[in-house]
């Protein structure tokens, strides 16, 4: 049995740390919880790290993947915990916590998007995710993990999409028409509206924020399902 060497500390909602642990069972990346009863990422990436600070960018840019699927399915995201804990041959272990941007030793031993149609589960989403090398791609997943979730930045993914080529593969052409004008006009989507002003006349059936939602969602899924 091998043991990890590097673990990295992950916080989050019980019931989702355990969905992350089944849906990344066959990953490279795995969420595991030790003895001390903390929940850790580990994987041969954070054991290949030069040094803690280095596994700790590798683990924060694992959460980030991790929670751009977890809000698609309008789940909780989970967190980076700060600390890097190194396991020793002979079974002992010391950690680093990272406070502030400095590394103390320790002893050796945002909101969830509510309402809306569920989306499809997201732990074979975020197998598929943590595996993707397309830098595209992985730009749209940074932006759904830590950006507000509205027309503007929605639009974005939509753009990245069509860059990474094969949109009319992910939604009809009359929903990607209807998605596009009712971001772009403020008439149909106020406040939210990409543009302040513009001359062209609503869609006649403009989509919600909620609808918008779940179509991104969708075809980031598919585009994510076709890698």
């Amino acid at each position: 049995m091998v043991t990890e060497n590097i673990a990295a500390e992950v916080e989050g909602h019980e019931d989702v740390l355990h969905q992350l642990r089944t849906g990344l069972s066959e990953s490279r990346i795995s969420i595991v919880r030790h003895d001390d009863g903390r929940w850790y990422l580990t994987g041969p990436e954070l054991d290949s790290a030069g040094d803690s600070s280095e596994a700790c960018e590798i683990a924060t840019a694992v959460v980030t993947t991790l929670n751009a699927t977890l809000r698609m399915s309008r789940k909780p995201p989970i967190k980076f915990g700060d600390r890097i804990k190194q396991v020793h041959e002979d079974g002992s272990a010391t950690a680093k916590v990272f406070l502030g941007g400095t590394i103390g030793v320790a002893s050796s031993a945002q909101a969830t998007l509510s309402g809306g149609t569920p989306e499809p589960p997201t732990t074979s989403l975020a197998a598929l995710a943590v595996e993707a090398n397309d830098p595209t791609m992985r730009h749209a997943l940074e932006i759904l993990a830590n950006e507000p979730h509205d027309f503007v930045h929605l639009y974005k993914v939509y753009e990245l999409m069509e860059s990474g080529g094969g949109i009319a593969k992910l939604g009809s052409k009359k929903q990607r028409g209807r998605f596009t004008h009712t971001a772009d006009n403020p008439d149909a989507s106020g406040r939210l509206s990409r543009h302040a002003t513009t001359k062209n006349r609503p869609p006649s059936n403009p989509m919600t924020l909620d609808e918008a939602r779940s179509f991104i969602y969708r075809m980031m899924a598919s585009w994510i399902q076709g890698k």
